[in-house]
């Protein structure tokens, strides 16, 4: 299940842009 959620993460990463501290603040 966390490297589903990484992935996830990384993937929001590239559609927004930003930074992996601001995407873990969206999450």
């Amino acid at each position: 299940m966390a490297m589903s959620d990484s992935d996830l993460v990384w993937m929001d990463l590239e559609m927004t842009g930003l930074d992996p501290k601001a995407d873990f603040i969206i999450e």
